[in-house]
């Protein structure tokens, strides 16, 4: 969510009915650059899938009429943009993944050796599987937070596969209607990993994602307390 160009949300809630009651989070920036950075992210993909398409020539007179009046229509689109770099250094403290499944496989393996070089991590997801999952197993130190109930189960039986069995997963408790929902990293309490990925391997391979990691101690500290049980 964009505001003004200035103020930015990122994070995992979906904006429906069934999901106002899971435990999520939202995390507000006020950074200019990284704000641009967004905007010009979503206007490549309102360019290149989501502009009102020309009207077919055979509709009827009438209906060609009425539609040409309607601010929805257009008979001519813009041409596509570029995407935007799938990674881009905002600041000193914060960088930006725009991922859109193998094609920034790259970018994405790059995040993955982010999470690798940490000493510590502390993983908030209740899908992570293939290949971030292996990424955190790498980790000595660490902790994956999943919610006692899971409304995809099969989560939980992937997370039971051999390679996963000595991973250090921990259940947070609560009914189906207050399940975890936050996609977050902690990495040695001063870096955190969010945005709209579920570290998973359907959005590693097919979907568009965008990840912020955001070098902030007091911001990792907040969100330890906010979710840990």
């Amino acid at each position: 969510m964009l505001i003004d160009h200035k103020v930015s949300y990122v994070g995992g809630i979906n904006i429906t009915d069934h999901n106002f009651g899971w435990n999520d989070l939202m995390i507000r920036q006020q950074v200019e650059p990284l704000a641009s950075a967004l905007q010009d992210s979503f206007e490549a993909d309102w360019q290149a899938g989501f502009l009102p398409k020309p009207l077919a020539k055979d509709l009827p007179k009438q209906l060609t009429k009425q539609s040409q009046s309607s601010d929805l229509t257009t008979t001519k689109t813009q041409p596509a943009t570029n995407p935007p770099p799938a990674y881009q250094q905002i600041d000193p403290n914060t960088e930006l993944y725009l991922l859109d499944g193998l094609s920034t496989k790259t970018a994405y393996r790059q995040l993955q050796q982010t999470v690798e070089q940490a000493r510590r991590v502390q993983v908030f997801s209740p899908y992570i599987s293939y290949p971030m999952l292996d990424s955190v197993a790498k980790v000595a130190d660490h902790t994956v937070w999943m919610p006692e109930h899971n409304n995809k189960p099969v989560v939980t039986l992937l997370s039971q596969l051999p390679r996963y069995r000595s991973l250090n997963i921990q259940k947070i408790p609560g009914t189906p209607e207050e399940m975890l929902h936050a996609k977050v990293m902690i990495l040695d309490e001063e870096t955190v990993l969010y945005g709209s990925s579920n570290f998973d391997v359907v959005s590693y391979l097919f979907e568009k994602e965008m990840v912020i990691v955001r070098r902030d101690k007091e911001l990792a500290n907040r969100i330890l307390g906010a979710l840990q049980p």
